[in-house]
């Protein structure tokens, strides 16, 4: 891939940080003081043959017209493929979930035929796992008897939406490559897969697409975190011959049973991005703008010492073909 076509991410720490950043596995080291330049690699978006013939076409159930960002796998049996639907509508829909599964709650089921499921899983997130309360993001779902299972955020809501970061301890924050990917439409897919039997799937096993921007060829996403009281900065470069479909931002914010409210607001090349403010727990997404340009993406944290905060960008984007 030539330089051209790679994004240029500058990352600018003024105190002690976490940047991570992936696209086909790359990632941004840890730094003090520094400004520090990669250049990211994409990862791809697109239909393979099969899943075009299985879900795109106007007799199939999967609900085509209704999807935006997705991630989708087909489960093989060994001779063929298929799923245990059965067993998966009584684990996601009628049962409490597992002990180790990542459902905050029994999910909702919105339809169901006799060989296919549609439904709503909430998946926990940020604190997963904690004492004090986790944030959690709402994925769709669908899967059928055929062995198709697809992950997907409803068409219109931000990309960001994707950004799993359980791992993350809220109150001491550390970045990995994994806590970007593995997106929760991944940890979606393996709760399917976990109440059919079937043992869990890593994201090098997932294929992504986007739904409302069929011509989108790559995504790529990038965060910061931080704790206690500082300035986060990521300058990021959008070559001349990229196309942005979609853009989105995120921002997530920890509460503590200290007094006084925990604060933090991300910024877009220096104007406050809307809804992107926070003084209590939460896991916020907001859409952006972006065109071909040099952009700066800052977190701006007034949180105690003992809270944290979160940043991140995804972009969907076309890459021209050579």
């Amino acid at each position: 891939m030539s330089r051209l076509q790679a994004f240029r991410v500058i990352l600018v720490f003024l105190a002690c940080a976490t940047v991570v950043g992936v696209a086909a596995a790359a990632s941004l080291q840890e730094s003090s003081g520094e400004t520090t330049e990669v250049s990211l690699p994409p990862s791809t978006l697109g239909l393979t043959g099969a899943a075009r013939m299985s879900l795109q076409e106007p007799d199939k159930a999967f609900p085509r017209d209704a999807a935006g960002f997705s991630a989708y796998y087909r489960v093989s049996d060994g001779a063929g493929f298929s799923l245990d639907k059965e067993a998966v509508d009584t684990a996601l829909f009628e049962a409490n979930p597992a002990p180790l599964s990542l459902l905050s709650e029994t999910g909702n089921l919105t339809d169901l035929g006799g060989n296919y499921t549609i439904g709503a899983l909430s998946i926990l997130n940020i604190g997963a796992g904690t004492t004090d309360g986790s944030l959690t993001t709402a994925v769709s779902i669908y899967y059928d008897d055929e062995g198709w299972i697809v992950a997907y955020l409803p068409r219109g809501m931000p990309s960001s939406m994707a950004w799993q970061a359980e791992h993350l301890d809220v109150e001491n924050p550390s970045l990995t490559d994994d806590d970007l990917e593995d997106t929760t439409l991944l940890s979606a897919i393996n709760e399917v897969l976990a109440g059919a039997g079937q043992v869990s799937v890593t994201a090098d096993d997932v294929s992504y697409y986007h739904w409302g921007y069929p011509e989108a060829t790559n995504f790529l996403m990038f965060g910061v975190a931080a704790r206690g009281v500082s300035d986060r900065f990521v300058s990021f470069d959008i070559p001349d011959s990229f196309t942005v479909q979609e853009a989105s931002m995120a921002q997530w914010t920890t509460q503590t049973s200290l007094e006084g409210d925990l604060c933090a607001d991300t910024l877009l090349d220096s104007v406050a991005v809307s809804g992107l403010t926070s003084c209590q727990q939460e896991f916020l997404h907001s859409p952006v703008t972006l065109t071909s340009a040099t952009h700066r993406m800052k977190l701006s944290a007034t949180v105690s010492d003992s809270g944290a905060a979160g940043a991140l960008t995804m972009i969907i984007y076309t890459i021209p073909s050579e």
